[in-house]
């Protein structure tokens, strides 16, 4: 995580942010830290609240699966 802080890949930046922040939310759950969990917060685009954040790591996971389902129709149809 700390690799990816301080130069994140330039291809598929994004994803880089979302298992971040994701991974920040694990550990500010773990260790009980708010500086984890207002990091997280700022990351993931939520409050730095346990329950924002867990809302919005539960949005972000679905992403990957998303993406995976465009592809397929746009291949369908091209």
């Amino acid at each position: 995580m700390r690799s990816l802080a301080v130069e994140p890949p330039k291809q598929n930046a994004q994803e880089c942010l979302r298992l971040m922040g994701m991974a920040l939310k694990n550990l500010a759950s773990a260790m009980n830290n708010t500086q984890a969990l207002e990091a997280a917060a700022i990351i993931l685009g939520s409050k730095p609240t346990a329950q924002a954040i867990a809302y919005r790591a539960e949005q972000l996971q679905l992403i990957p699966q998303a993406v995976s389902e465009i592809r397929q129709v746009v291949e369908a149809n091209e």
